[in-house]
């Protein structure tokens, strides 16, 4: 699919087109919705798409196949949803709806899954470079020891680069805390 074939397709009506499809009483075939998950991931790589999928109300669709709820989805489907998820997170303005949703909690659960957990530090990274991001991954439980245990995956320096970007920008933020302090606390934690 050309760029401009992106923009004339979300132009043309269909994101609202496809979310009316799936919260249609009468549910979709598991397939469609695999299918629709795959065109948010197409649509969603064109910056100029970002803003009208991000604002649709197609994040929580996204959300909700990630985790597996509502439709079993299939493996490929969930890699493809958090590849549509990331690429709406890439622009800022979309933050506000991924925060209403559950992801942040996910996404820390998730690390650890080798096949998921670069992209998911990848999606962090990119809320934790908004204010209400670096708010969000701070009031998290287990933020913290989770990214910190990231920073020891020796096999996974994609995955270390990220946690520790997220851990610099957090205790950036925090800077006028006690730097004793938060070196006592990873010191402890290690």
């Amino acid at each position: 699919m050309t760029e401009r074939n992106k923009a004339a397709i979300v132009k043309a009506g269909a994101v609202h087109n496809m979310l009316k499809l799936i919260e249609s009483p009468n549910a979709p075939n598991p397939l469609v919705y695999e299918a629709i998950v795959v065109n948010f991931l197409g649509l969603s790589a064109l910056d100029l798409n970002k803003s009208v999928i991000g604002s649709s109300g197609a994040i929580p669709f996204l959300v909700k196949t990630l985790k597996n709820l509502g439709h079993q989805s299939s493996p490929q489907s969930k890699q493809d949803a958090l590849r549509a998820i990331y690429n709406l997170s890439i622009f800022s303005c979309n933050v506000p709806f991924i925060l209403e949703t559950d992801l942040i909690p996910f996404l820390l659960k998730t690390l650890g899954d080798m096949e998921l957990s670069e992209r998911c530090l990848a999606i962090l990274s990119n809320l934790v470079s908004t204010p209400e991001g670096r708010k969000a991954i701070s009031v998290a439980s287990d933020a913290f020891p989770v990214l910190i245990d990231a920073l020891n995956w020796n096999d996974s320096p994609g995955c270390q680069e990220k946690a520790s970007y997220i851990r610099s920008i957090k205790a950036f933020q925090h800077r006028s805390m006690n730097l004793g302090y938060v070196c006592y606390i990873e010191c402890r934690l290690h």
